[in-house]
């Protein structure tokens, strides 16, 4: 889910006016950046009087995913360094992969 502070869970919610903005952007940068193809299922929910993006992201018959900046063998071999996401106004932050 998107709007959720990281550390305290505390619902922030986006801007009902941006919503459909914010899911164009997160669809655009998951097609652009995984390999293959990914085909995330996005929503919005309202929790608490406040707008959340949900995003869930199924298995495929196509894995392993991977980001194609680093190539299928180092995205599958080491951690990279995720890229602040300028709506949400996030620092960067190391992303170990998951095994």
């Amino acid at each position: 889910m998107t709007s959720i502070d990281d550390e305290t869970h505390e619902i922030v919610g986006v801007e009902k006016d941006g919503v459909f903005k914010i899911i164009d952007n997160i669809t655009n940068t998951i097609s652009d950046m995984c390999h293959p193809q990914i085909f995330p299922n996005i929503g919005v929910n309202t929790i608490d009087g406040k707008s959340v993006i949900v995003i869930n992201i199924y298995p495929g018959a196509n894995r392993p995913y991977y980001i194609k900046s680093l190539g299928k063998r180092q995205a599958l071999t080491s951690e990279y360094r995720e890229r602040p996401d300028p709506l949400m106004k996030r620092p960067n932050r190391i992303v170990k992969k998951r095994r």
